[in-house]
């Protein structure tokens, strides 16, 4: 049979006349165009370009998870050593207490060090809460001490918040209003310095911000109010209060055995984020990797009699396209002798 070419084009299975074989794998079949095969006319070079995005995107995020669990996991070296350090002053007491505060905040630099140093593309993979970040985007939120919609709320009172770089902002309590719409308006006005308030089931107001944004309020606010939640006249500075606590913003405290003790409460709950950290990190990078080996890497070949029996399957009387199409898309390797004995009819 004098035929060097064989091209079907309505199921986008391509054979050129050299004696490589270009099939879309069956998952792709929605796509115009496959692997390595030219784009069709109409066809643009985005479509056939996203396979290799979607891929290189899914290796990326193994990478972050890798790093991100290898950081879980000397942080929780640093947090266990934290523990012994405050269970041995939980049982014979504080002889030297400026030594132990020093290999405290030792090991906490060293916890800050470690998740600070855990990028990926300049993005951090691990957050306050010792989870694995794959969004990129960190953001934290906090509530100011005093301001809640249920404290004094038959009292009209308008509040000053001074934040950093001269940006301030006013809620207003009119004593008539729901908690409800006073957060809403302070949401609004909020929106244009890159903040967001909402409002607790307690009605305290919470507040949300990018990590960045966070940093550079360093913790702190200036409030002033009319003398029923704030002292009138000059603005005050309030320290923040981060919701929930992460491990950054922990102050461990060694100054009575009762502080001790609460120390020790905090620091089994951060080695416990941290091992859950761990295991939900290792677990995403396994389906991670699972999926990409799934979705681009070749199937196993069928031996010859395996792929015997597939086509012996074709009516060659009354071909169906589909059965063949599933038989050659099984055999990627198959030759190009094949094929044309396989669609001569």
């Amino acid at each position: 049979m004098a035929m060097s070419t064989v091209e079907v084009r309505s199921p986008s299975v391509h054979f050129s006349n050299s004696e490589r074989t270009s099939i879309i794998p069956s998952n792709a079949a929605e796509n115009k165009t496959g692997f390595g095969s030219k784009p069709s006319q109409g066809t643009t070079t985005n479509q056939v370009r996203l396979p290799n995005l979607w891929l290189a995107e899914g290796q990326n995020q193994v990478t972050q998870a890798q790093i991100a669990e290898q950081s879980l996991r000397q942080v929780g070296t640093e947090l266990s050593n934290i523990k012994q350090q405050l269970a041995r002053a939980m049982q014979l007491g504080v002889a030297d207490k400026p030594s132990l505060d020093n290999k405290l905040s030792a090991s906490q630099k060293k916890i800050k060090s470690i998740i600070d140093t855990a990028q990926f593309d300049g993005v951090r993979v691990v957050d306050h809460q010792l989870q694995l970040n794959l969004s990129g985007a960190q953001t934290r939120r906090f509530s100011i001490p005093g301001l809640n919609v249920q404290r004094l709320s038959e009292k009209a009172e308008e509040i000053k918040l001074d934040f950093p770089h001269g940006h301030s902002v006013m809620v207003n309590f009119d004593g008539l209003s729901s908690g409800r719409d006073v957060v809403d308006a302070l949401d609004r006005s909020l929106i244009p310095m890159g903040l967001r308030a909402s409002l607790a089931k307690d009605g305290t107001v919470l507040f949300q911000v990018s990590e960045s944004i966070y940093q550079q309020m360093q913790q702190k606010v200036r409030v002033s109010g009319q003398g029923h939640r704030f002292p009138a006249g000059q603005a005050n500075s309030v320290k923040l209060k981060p919701e929930p606590e992460g491990v950054l913003d922990w102050q461990i405290e060694t100054h009575s055995r009762e502080s001790i003790r609460r120390s020790l409460v905090k620091v089994n709950q951060f080695i416990r984020a941290a091992q859950e950290g761990i295991e939900h990190t290792h677990e995403t990078s396994v389906k991670l990797q699972q999926s990409i080996s799934q979705t681009y890497l070749p199937q196993t070949s069928l031996s010859s009699e395996e792929l015997a029996t597939r086509l012996a399957k074709v009516n060659p009387k009354t071909p169906s396209f589909s059965t063949a199409f599933q038989a050659l898309n099984a055999q990627a390797s198959v030759r190009r002798h094949s094929v044309v004995a396989l669609l001569k009819s």
